[in-house]
């Protein structure tokens, strides 16, 4: 009589167990509402921010009733996920990441990536009172996160050298720096930059009676890659790279040459300036003499 028992004893055992895992584990799962707030751009394809926060936060407030737009930028529609990087839509991407608190500053920022898609992430769960965005340049990236968020943007990302910063009212000068994309696809920036010279010395009857100094200017189409190097060549010399005015004194004329690189590879055409030195024309410091000569009768 002693295993009827033991049966049943087994079976309250078995029932008793599943009621308290039916009590634990949820009946469905949580589905997280679609957003729409994605744009996209010419420049780069972009997905819906979402918020990443590394731990559930009963208390907090809801930070996406905000009226973001006060700040300069766009309010975005975010849902709450509990996944870590690794979890984030299009994970098999490069993840960069923000990472800030309450001071006026960037703690952590990438320098570098590679074209293609990418995840931006700004990591604000540091901050107690403190907002932050990473706002980008010519490209429509735009990331808020209120103190406590993890926020991110799933974007794909082209060749170039893109500025971005923090647009709350005091942050900018502060929070700002460039993300240099290289690689990993077909560059977007097919234009080459444009060079200007300024020159600049003492002139009389259109030559230049003194040294020349010639001042190089260079810039990139909007949205370009950005200036990587600037160049120049005087009498038909060798190109040397271009950092600071130079100067040309030597009497006759003269050719300056200049080209820009920027980093896309895009290299401008040649431009050229011509000047001419003249001798300085004698400076006469010696004042003349006067004689007098007398005449008349004279006793």
């Amino acid at each position: 009589m002693r295993a009827p028992t033991r049966n049943r004893w087994r079976a309250a055992v078995s029932v008793a167990v599943a009621t308290a895992l039916a009590g634990v584990l949820p009946a469905t799962a949580y589905a997280q509402p679609a957003d729409d707030a994605g744009r996209s751009s010419s420049s780069v394809a972009t997905s819906p921010q979402t918020a990443v926060p590394e731990a559930a936060d009963t208390g907090s407030t809801d930070h996406t009733s905000m009226d973001h737009s006060a700040m300069g930028h766009a309010a975005k529609g975010s849902t709450s996920s509990g996944a870590k990087d690794a979890d984030i839509a299009g994970a098999e991407a490069q993840i960069l990441t923000w990472v800030t608190d309450d001071r006026i500053l960037y703690l952590e920022e990438p320098t570098g990536a590679v074209a293609g898609p990418a995840t931006i992430v700004l990591d604000n769960t540091r901050a107690v009172g403190m907002p932050h965005t990473v706002t980008f340049e010519n490209l429509d990236i735009n990331v808020y996160a209120a103190p406590g968020e993890r926020i991110s943007q799933e974007v794909v990302l082209p060749v170039g050298s893109f500025k971005y910063y923090c647009v709350i009212p005091g942050h900018q000068f502060a929070m700002q720096g460039t993300l240099v994309v290289t690689g990993g696809g077909t560059p977007t920036d097919t234009t080459a930059p444009t060079v200007s010279a300024a020159l600049a010395g003492p002139q009389s009857g259109g030559n230049y009676t003194g040294p020349v100094t010639v001042t190089l200017t260079a810039t990139d189409n909007p949205g370009g890659s950005g200036v990587a190097s600037v160049e120049y060549s005087v009498d038909n010399g060798a190109f040397t790279a271009y950092t600071t005015p130079f100067t040309v004194s030597a009497v006759g004329a003269h050719t300056v040459r200049d080209r820009a690189t920027d980093v896309a590879g895009n290299v401008s055409p040649v431009g050229s300036s011509t000047f001419t030195i003249a001798n300085p024309t004698p400076t006469d410091t010696t004042p003349p003499t006067v004689t007098a000569a007398l005449a008349g009768p004279q006793s």
